[in-house]
């Protein structure tokens, strides 16, 4: 039982282990242009090369900031759960696995308002168009 227990929770360390790496990935060796490869991708990101810079950072540190947050989390429910008892793990662990999938994904709304937030539709700093 002990077997499967540990085997749950390393499946569960895979989503912060993924949002960690792909955080360190942007924020410290990001594609240095838009491209469909590498990167954060969508529409508003790769609309200018300050927007494609600006994604990049700001996802990575995101993600940075969520995994460890998400990691710590899950580790620490995860043993509370193993505590209270098997028939609990797995109704804990599909809560868990789901709230790390909104967290995992929540990147994208996150990066999309800052990027409208600081630039226009055009991709250029809303503080280059006020003047």
């Amino acid at each position: 039982m002990l077997f499967y227990q540990l085997l749950d929770l390393l499946i569960l360390i895979l989503f912060p282990l993924a949002m960690l790496l792909s955080g360190w990935l942007l924020k410290n060796k990001p594609s240095k242009w838009p491209n469909n490869v590498y990167g954060y991708r969508t529409r508003a990101s790769g609309r200018s090369q300050e927007s494609w810079d600006f994604a990049q950072a700001y996802s990575g540190a995101w993600w940075i900031r969520w995994g460890k947050i998400s990691l710590i989390s899950t580790v620490l429910l995860w043993f509370l759960a193993a505590v209270l008892g098997e028939e609990n793990g797995g109704w804990v662990f599909w809560c868990l696995l789901g709230v790390q999938l909104v967290v995992f994904l929540g990147v994208i709304p996150a990066t999309e308002r800052a990027l409208k937030k600081t630039f226009d539709e055009y991709g250029y700093p809303r503080a280059w168009t006020k003047e």
